[in-house]
């Protein structure tokens, strides 16, 4: 409404700003009652009375946004208050920086307000509110008007310091009013059906108002559903176009976009120049659908309804049935889409460099997909061993126990015999051989033996095999070599031939690096020989990596490697890297699963914000409803699914997205509607990725088992060890081992709680692994 009718509510509204017993006034309406008008003139008339006002749209903003929108609207009036200097100078972003900001703004600005428009149309409603509750409680001399369409989102909770304005439908008597004011040239029978039509809401009575000139508008019957009529007016603008197709992936676009987005931007995304795409937005203003900034060079839906009308046509996806969908295998190593679904860690280079020859993971969180993308790399060669403990077996007997000393050994043995794959033809005689036959001893290809390698050979058969004698050291070891193979030397020294085959690769210029992975694959359930084991391997990986041109990469566990002596684990800090995934990379790969799929590939296209990664929210909304349990869904998919050292797993997002498929209830049927998963089958879907979680800790890792089980049947979910240290047994360790190894796992979060002057140390098992006792 551009004209001056103002509602009765904005004489009752400047008279509940000044209650001093309130921080402000928390105006209530449904869509199109005439929130945001009230709120520009509020603001005018306040400006007017020489009291500082700013009004800021809360339209598809994140609470991470909400600061910079205050400040960015502040410092844009702030000239004519003297405040902008000390704005900007703050340089400050985040929420208490701006409440800092804004108290000392107060000082010298009279009684000002600041005006919060579309609560309800921000990203997340309930974590926006909290964001705001906490602004008004931390202002000094402000006052706060916040605006809101009812829902469940909105928490009235929140607001008990403020007046509640409830702005329902204008009276026949002010609409009649405000189109006369408004539309002056519309004649009396228009008015009329105009204020039928609309009952009581201005935006209806604007917009149609605006059509029926011509009368089109007033043949058709809306009753009283702004929906109806919003979807009227795209329908009718998509006609109108001379490029309906166009006009509707534009309006797609910038309903994925979240309703606002640069007409740059836009154009680049749709693959059209930019002054096409300007004369296509042309054609809509007249339909009040956008409006169009030209100095900021944005376009934005004119009301949150017009995206809802446009994301409800659901034109941009191909039909198609959930059982078609490919989510690919929860093993890296037998995956067919972890090149679709890969995001690339910036600590690639580094591990190649060498700067990091220890990746350090849960299980699941990668580093076997990291393992394969290396295997990859052309810039350096790399030689890899992907079930490492088939190797090391052929020299240390399952059944037998060898002390540290001899496992390291061990280990040098099996890098040796890798690394000894680099020797070339014209290398030395003698360490030609001697490469050879440590292969041979380990059951490595080997290069195919001359004609009378091969004469001898076949003399040899008669005699039967022969040993290897090879050693580090005091450690010495004995293989049994192929039928038909004769050793090169009755002796073979590790230790030199992996510095010959060093020194004859620095010569070269070349530089290898040996990758092991699946460590933990070795004496898997047996955690005293794994821990002898990690314990050797990086002791051996020290010697490695005083090479100058083979290198060395191993994937541990990271509760193996928490098993390592902190005082040696502290000497390996600089070539040790953790892997931990943000929430946003997180949820890409769980996105890129989805979108690799050929149905959706022409929206993941679209929704592509760089050369790889795909716009977060907007995807999710293709894929889930935008709440689950009162959470938006990116928050509630991340909370549910951390563990207690608030690590998160691609491996969990391949398999909720098998098990949300597998509860949908009708995956074979046909669809062509967004959200393609229903909140239902992802909860579900949840609960039984958290039971199989929980059955994880107690049949795989095998840790405090008795504990575990006890607390699951308890349904305890909190409490202090003295508390529960009867449901621990004896036999299967000691009390304080089980739970520092139940805390490396991440079924236990540790939490310090303060009492006044009073601490105590409480535990915490994550959703994770107890969602699913609420429906045991």
């Amino acid at each position: 409404m551009e004209a001056s009718f103002q509602r009765r509510e904005l004489v009752e509204l400047l008279h509940r700003l000044d209650n001093p017993d309130r921080r402000g006034v928390f105006i209530i309406g449904g869509p199109g009652v005439g929130k945001t008008v009230l709120l520009q003139q509020l603001e005018a008339e306040l400006q007017r009375q020489g009291r500082a006002a700013f009004l800021v749209s809360l339209m598809n903003i994140d609470v991470d946004d909400l600061s910079t929108r205050i400040m960015d609207e502040i410092t844009r009036v702030a000239g004519a208050f003297e405040v902008e200097r000390t704005i900007r100078a703050s340089g400050g972003d985040s929420l208490r920086q701006s409440t800092a900001v804004l108290n000392r703004a107060a000082e010298r600005l009279q009684t000002p307000v600041l005006l919060l428009d579309g609560l309800d149309e921000s990203r997340y409603p309930r974590r926006t509110a909290a964001a705001v509750e906490e602004l008004s409680e931390a202002l000094n001399g402000w006052r706060l008007v916040v605006a809101s369409r009812p829902g469940p989102g909105i928490e009235l909770r929140r607001f008990v310091q403020f007046d509640v304005l409830q702005l329902g439908p204008l009276t026949e008597g002010d609409m009649v009013a405000m189109l006369r004011e408004s539309a002056p040239t519309l004649a009396e029978d228009v008015v009329s059906t105009i204020v039928r039509l609309a009952n009581g809401n201005p935006l209806i009575a604007r917009l149609v108002a605006r059509r029926a000139q011509d009368r089109t508008a007033l043949g058709v019957v809306f009753g009283d559903r702004l929906e109806d009529l919003i979807t009227w007016l795209v329908d009718n603008a998509l006609s109108a176009s001379p490029d309906p197709d166009l006009l509707g992936l534009v309006l797609e676009e910038l309903a994925l976009a979240a309703g606002r987005d640069r007409i740059s931007a836009l154009a680049g995304k749709l693959r059209i120049p930019e002054d096409q795409l300007r004369r296509i937005l042309s054609y809509l203003p007249e339909f009040s659908l956008l409006t169009v900034d030209q100095q900021a060079g944005t376009v934005a839906f004119a009301h949150a309804s017009v995206q809802d009308a446009v994301l409800s046509r659901r034109v941009f996806l191909r039909p198609f049935r959930l059982a078609e969908l490919k989510f690919g295998a929860e093993e890296a190593e037998r995956d067919d889409l972890l090149d679709a679904s890969f995001v690339g860690r910036h600590s690639l280079d580094r591990i190649l460099g060498q700067q990091r020859s220890i990746v350090i993971g849960n299980r699941g969180s990668g580093k076997s997909a990291i393992f394969l993308k290396l295997v990859e790399e052309r810039s350096v060669e790399t030689f890899p061993v992907a079930n490492t403990g088939d190797l090391l077996h052929r020299i240390v007997d399952k059944d037998a126990w060898l002390d540290a000393d001899a496992l390291r050994a061990a280990w040098l043995v099996v890098i040796a015999a890798v690394a000894a794959s680099t020797v070339p033809g014209e290398a030395p005689k003698a360490l030609r051989r001697n490469a050879e036959d440590l292969r041979a001893a380990l059951g490595l290809p080997t290069e195919p033996p001359s004609r009378t390698r091969r004469a001898m050979r076949a003399a040899a058969r008669l005699l039967g095999g022969t040993t290897l004698k090879f050693g580090v050291g005091p450690v010495n070891f004995e293989a049994t070599l192929p039928v038909g193979t004769r050793p090169g030397g009755s002796f073979l020294d590790i230790e030199s031939l992996l510095q010959d085959t060093d020194n004859l690769l620095k010569q070269t210029g070349r530089r290898v690096v040996v990758l092991l992975d699946r460590i933990d694959e070795t004496f898997k359930y047996d955690r005293g020989r794994q821990e002898a084991l990690v314990q050797a391997l990086l002791q051996a990986e020290g010697r490695v990596s005083l090479l100058d041109s083979i290198g060395l990469v191993v994937f541990l566990r990271s509760d193996l490697f928490e098993l390592y002596d902190i005082q040696e684990k502290n000497k390996l800090v600089s070539r040790s890297l953790a892997l931990d995934w943000s929430e946003d990379d997180w949820l890409q790969v769980l996105i890129r699963r989805v979108f690799a799929n050929e149905p959706l590939v022409r929206l993941a296209r679209r929704l592509r914000v760089a050369d790889e990664e795909i716009e977060v929210r907007a995807a999710l909304e293709v894929l889930f409803p935008a709440e689950i349990e009162s959470q938006p869904v990116d928050r509630w998919l991340v909370d549910s699914l951390r563990d207690g050292n608030g690590n998160i797993s691609p491996r969990l997002a391949v398999l909720l997205l098998h098990l949300t498929r597998e509860r949908s209830a009708r995956p074979d049927a046909v669809v062509a509607a967004a959200p393609l998963f229903s909140a239902d089958a992802v909860q579900r879907a949840m609960t039984k990725l958290s039971d199989l979680s929980f059955s994880e800790v107690v049949n795989d890792f095998k840790v405090a088992p008795t504990f575990v089980l006890n607390c699951r049947a308890g349904k305890l979910t909190s409490f202090t060890l003295p508390e529960v240290e009867q449901l621990f047994d004896g036999e299967e360790g000691k009390i304080g081992d089980q739970v520092r190894l139940l805390e490396r796992l991440g079924f236990l979060e540790r939490v310090v709680e303060q009492h006044g002057t009073q601490t105590r140390s409480t535990f915490r098992i994550p959703r994770l692994y107890t969602r699913c006792w609420d429906y045991a």
